[in-house]
Formats: C-alpha cells, structure tokens, sequence
C-alpha cells in the first residue's frame, strides 16, 4: 500500500516528492515573498523557493531561509539563483515544540577531483618525475680569470 504522503496532494515540496532516498540536489531558480497560509487563516508570509527540477516550491522558515543564504554564500536572495541545495527529509524536525518530521536543507557534498588520466604507469612515471630532485648542473671547469 502507498504510504499517505504520497496521496495528499500539495503545491509545496514535501517528503513524498524526493524519492526513495529522501533527498533531492535542486537548482535554485528563483523566490519570492508569498502568503503561505491556507485559505481563511491570517496570513502567513514566507519566502518561497523555485527550482529548476520541480514545479513544486519550497516555503521557508526564518531559520532554513538563513541556511540556505549560508550555503549559497549569499546574504541577497537574488545571488541564491542559479545555486544547488540538497533538499532531504529529517525526522527530527520540530514544529510548535512537538516531533513532526519535515524538510530541511544542507549543502552538496564536494564533487571529486577528476581522476589522473593516462595508464597506471604513466601516472607513476609522472608521480616519481615530479618527485625526483633536480638535475644538478653540468660542471664548469671553465675559470673566467
């Protein structure tokens, strides 16, 4: 049987929406300041993020609004754009002091550097060439007096 998250439909990223690892690494394509709260409520203005890979938003707390300008080194939400966040489900999120389970946001794990191309024994040879000492230089019996 499916689980219930994955049948309440919704106009916000949530856990259903990151796939079976729980986590999804999304391109910041834009925001803007939105009232979030359901309909009759007093309004509830948050800002709200906008992905490359999604149509679904993203409202942020005060506090993941400072981690995601953290991670993107961006005080200005305008130098968000363009950056990548890894959106995850985090059962230890709390919500008016109770347990609830909710989203938050972390930064990408550093990518690899590229891996040394050429054969092994190219890369050994290469390794042990920057490794040798310098060639001392040829000997000069030559006297200039």
């Amino acid at each position: 049987m499916p689980d219930i998250s994955s049948l309440i439909q919704s106009k916000y990223l949530s856990k259903s929406d990151l796939g079976p690892r729980l986590a999804a690494l999304l391109t910041i394509v834009g925001g803007e300041a939105k009232n979030v709260a359901k309909q009759g409520a007093a309004p509830d203005v948050k800002w709200v993020l906008k992905f490359k890979e999604t149509a679904k938003e993203w409202p942020l707390s005060n506090t993941k609004l400072r981690n995601v300008a953290q991670i993107t080194g961006s005080q200005n939400t305008d130098g968000f754009v363009g950056k990548q966040i890894v959106v995850y489900y985090d059962p230890n999120v709390k919500y008016m002091g109770q347990i609830v389970g909710g989203l938050d946001v972390r930064a990408p794990a550093p990518r690899p550097e590229a891996p040394p191309q050429g054969t092994v024994q190219q890369q050994v040879a290469a390794a042990a060439a920057a490794a040798a000492p310098a060639a001392p230089a040829p000997f000069d019996d030559d006297i200039p007096f």
